[in-house]
Parts: C-alpha cells; sequence; structure tokens
C-alpha cells in the first residue's frame, strides 16, 4: 500500500473514533477499506480526492482542527518519525520533507526562518481539484508541533482553496524531551520498522545518535529529486523514476519503489527520455549514476 493509502486508511479510522459519519464515502472507489487495512491497493488521487470532497460537507469547521489533531496522533508512521527529530523546529522540517515524495500530486515548498514559516502547496496541472485537502493540510501544519511536546503554531496569513495552499506561521515553540520519550516507549516496534520502509532507503543513512540528520549530504530522496528535476528539466515525478532506475532496477521494480502501475512508469520514461536525449534505459542509468557523482 502506497503511503497516501495509509493515510487515508488512518484518516478513516480517526473519523470513525471521532464519531463522524463514513457511510458511503468509499463507494464506488477502487479500494475498500479492507483492501486497505490488508495493504493490497494503492490509492490514487483521482479517488482521494473524491472521498474528500465526499466528506466535506459533513464536517463543520470546528471538525477540522480535531480530525487533524486525532489523526496525526494515531499516524503510526508520525509517531514514529516523530521522535527522530531533536526540536520542534526540526520536526516541522522533517514532516514537511517527508510529506514531499509521499504526497507527488502537490509540488510543495517550506521555508523556515528565524522568526516565521512559510509552506506552499500547488496540485499539479491535470489533477482532481480538492478544496478539503488542503485545508487538512493547513491544519496539520498548525497542529504538527503537538507530536513533539510542542504548541500549536500561530497563523500569520493563511490562503487556500482547491488547488494550493499559502500559508505563513510563527516559528515553534520548543517541546519537552520527556513527553516526546513517553510517547516513543508507548511505540511498537513493528510501526517503527514499517515506518521506516514506508519512507524508503534514505532514512536509514540519515539516522545519527537516534535522530534524523538532513544535512547537505542527507536531506534523502526529497533534495535529490529536487534537484535533478530542476537540473535536467524534469517533472518531480520523472525525476522519481530517473533516480530509481539509476539506481539498477527494472520498470517493475520501479513500479514497486514508487507505488506507480507499470504503464505509468513507462509514460513518465518516456517524457524522460524525450527531455534528456537518452536512448534506452542504460544509458539513462549511466547518467543517472554520472550526475550523482558529480
Amino acid at each position: 500500500m502506497n503511503a497516501l493509502g495509509l493515510s487515508i486508511l488512518n484518516s478513516l479510522k480517526t473519523l470513525e473514533a471521532l464519531e463522524l459519519d463514513t457511510t458511503g464515502l468509499l463507494t464506488g472507489l477502487s479500494f475498500s477499506k479492507e483492501d486497505l487495512e490488508a495493504g493490497r491497493r494503492w490509492v490514487p488521487w483521482s479517488d482521494a480526492a473524491t472521498l474528500f470532497d465526499r466528506l466535506e460537507p459533513r464536517l463543520e469547521p470546528a471538525d477540522l482542527e480535531a480530525l487533524a489533531r486525532a489523526h496525526l496522533e494515531s499516524h503510526p508512521a508520525i509517531r514514529v518519525l516523530a521522535q527522530l527529530a531533536v526540536s520542534s523546529s526540526a520536526w516541522l522540517d522533517l514532516f514537511w520533507r517527508l510529506s514531499a515524495p509521499v504526497n507527488p500530486m502537490v509540488a510543495l515548498r517550506y521555508d523556515a526562518g528565524p522568526a516565521e514559516h512559510r509552506l506552499e502547496l500547488t496540485l499539479h496541472e491535470g489533477l482532481k481539484p480538492c478544496a478539503l485537502w488542503f485545508q487538512l493540510s493547513h491544519h496539520c501544519a498548525v497542529v504538527a508541533p503537538l507530536s513533539v511536546g510542542g504548541r500549536p503554531l500561530k497563523v500569520r496569513s493563511l490562503h487556500h482553496d482547491g488547488r494550493s495552499l499559502r500559508a505563513c506561521y510563527e516559528a515553534p515553540t520548543e517541546g519537552v524531551s520527556a513527553q516526546r520519550r513517553q510517547r516513543a516507549s508507548e511505540l511498537p516496534l513493528s510501526a517503527v520498522f514499517e515506518s521506516l520502509e514506508l519512507f524508503g532507503r534514505w532514512a536509514g543513512p540519515a539516522l545519527r545518535d537516534g535522530n534524523l540528520q538532513l544535512g547537505e549530504r542527507h536531506r534523502g530522496a526529497v533534495d535529490e529529486v529536487l534537484s535533478l528535476a530542476s537540473a535536467w528539466g524534469l517533472t518531480l515525478a520523472e525525476a522519481r523514476v530517473a533516480l530509481s532506475l539509476g539506481e539498477g532496477r527494472t520498470l517493475a521494480g520501479v513500479a514497486e519503489a514508487l507505488d506507480l502501475a507499470v504503464a505509468t512508469v513507462r509514460v513518465h520514461l518516456k517524457h524522460v527520455y524525450a527531455k534528456t536525449k537518452c536512448v534506452g534505459q542504460r544509458k539513462l542509468e549511466a547518467r543517472v549514476r554520472a550526475w550523482r557523482l558529480a
């Protein structure tokens, strides 16, 4: 199951825990709750957007923050990875860097300064708009520091619609490490390993002294994707495919690693070939490796 599927499954459970109506949310979609629980289904953005569109009229404004709080508190990957950040500011940086690869339907920019943090999310062209998703993203941003014992962020400015979110928040206050350790002690080891696996092989090498340290050479797949996309004129999706292929994977292996259909990988690869003037997988693989060494 891809990360979007895990988030949707957790959202459904959160809605039920809050006693909110979930009747018919999954009717006609390509997956069921049972599929998600068994890890059998890849969730396309179009279905996710439809689910959130159905949910929006059932929620009151006060429900949004409650849903965001409960979602982050119960999400297994977030509960695990929040314990690996050394501060509230470090956690927010990590939180949004992790959000980039697991939410490929949006272009994400997060700038953290000493006094304020700015967040921009923009849905890629051609994808179905979804106002509620961007509203919930804002509320998740506000309450994200709670995962490390901090306080909710104060909002300086905010704009969101069905295709984007633009927000500015005051820099966070720091949390209490004792609270973080208490929450960490409640996590089963299976949740730890499953969460690290979900976010890819890059998370392991970035672990130092129990914290994720994403320095210049250890910002993982997120910065590498952005760098390659900028250097070669690729979309983020195309850059992910090229980088995955550059690790020696077959097309089926790339599809599995990125939670994509093989046909989708072929389409992205066709665009990469056209933009880079590479002919064939071997030449592209060699070029990716050379770029990584440069």
